[in-house]
């Protein structure tokens, strides 16, 4: 492939997007406060007070639920009173999202039962919660607030959830790659800036303008390729760095790498194999390189995420 073809690949894959509807249910005229810590109706009273309202949303495959938890904190505020003051989240068939991976992840793993089917429609329908207590055994909690000065109360920072996981997660790709993490921790501040909104922003350009200091420029330099590999239903991730090359010198393969981290693969002969990687199947390219897939198809971590079912 030319430079061209490759940095079109980069783009497509960049700008990938899943239609999201987003429901609330919620009880008319009851503030989100005293819906968490006030006796409400029970049975068929709840039930008849009920009301639900709906938002549809394109959200990026390489993006996280922070990103968009703000937008629809906005939105469905006019429904329930202080719902900027509480920590919400997404639930996707009584799952809790975590909102630590990438939607796209996130998608692949939750719609891909051991039937391998996928939803019947092209729009994936979550629920966002707020009632309840919040899953922090589960999902990671949002423990910062910001100062609304309109409304003279703290909001719940999505963004710096988000910021400190990413700065926390490409320190750890930069490790695996170079066998150290100076050239992240050595960012300028203008830099680490940069990338922070170009991943807020969703700014491709940007992202690669301080991502390629991070990365080796040239691949054949990576000590190592930053991969995880996720088995759908057991709640299962395998974060292992690999060897660009096995130890006769062939390069490493993508059928390597999932068999050398899901070794049951090889006690179950003529074991159908499904790999998928940012929604694609790529069973007919297990023997391609797992670099050349780590250079196109890496999300914004830096890291090349890989569902096998």
């Amino acid at each position: 492939m030319n430079f061209d073809h490759l940095a079109q690949i980069k783009h497509r894959v960049w700008e990938g997007t899943i239609n999201v509807r987003v429901v609330l249910e919620y009880t008319p005229n009851v503030s989100s406060e005293s819906s968490s810590g006030s006796p409400s109706p029970s049975g068929a009273d709840t039930e008849s007070l009920l009301s639900v309202k709906e938002f549809l949303i394109s959200v990026y495959r390489n993006s996280y639920v922070p990103t968009f938890l703000p937008l629809l904190v906005e939105y469905f505020s006019v429904y329930v009173e202080g719902l900027a003051t509480i920590p919400v989240w997404l639930e996707y068939d009584e799952t809790p999202l975590k909102w630590n991976l990438p939607v796209g992840v996130l998608y692949d793993t939750l719609t891909l039962p051991e039937t391998n089917r996928r939803e019947d429609s092209n729009i994936w329908t979550l629920h966002l919660r707020f009632k309840d207590q919040y899953p922090k055994t589960t999902i990671i909690p949002f423990i910062y607030t910001v100062t609304d000065d309109d409304n003279d109360s703290s909001v719940i920072d999505y963004a710096k959830s988000l910021h400190e996981l990413m700065v926390n997660q490409l320190k750890q790709s930069c490790f695996v790659m170079n066998g150290t993490a100076k050239p992240m921790l050595n960012l300028s501040k203008e830099d680490s800036t940069k990338l922070w909104e170009s991943i807020e922003n969703h700014n491709l350009a940007h992202y690669n303008q301080v991502n390629k200091r991070i990365c080796p420029l040239d691949t054949s330099l990576l000590l190592r390729v930053p991969v995880k590999v996720y088995i759908p239903g057991l709640g299962q991730t395998i974060q292992h760095p690999v060897s660009p090359f096995n130890v006769n010198g062939t390069p490493s393969t993508l059928r390597n790498v999932i068999e050398a981290n899901i070794p049951q693969l090889n006690q179950v002969p003529d074991k159908k194999l499904t790999a998928l990687i940012h929604g694609i199947i790529v069973d007919d390219m297990l023997d391609t390189p797992v670099i050349q897939f780590w250079d196109l198809f890496k999300y914004m971590d830096n890291f090349l995420h890989i569902v096998v079912f």
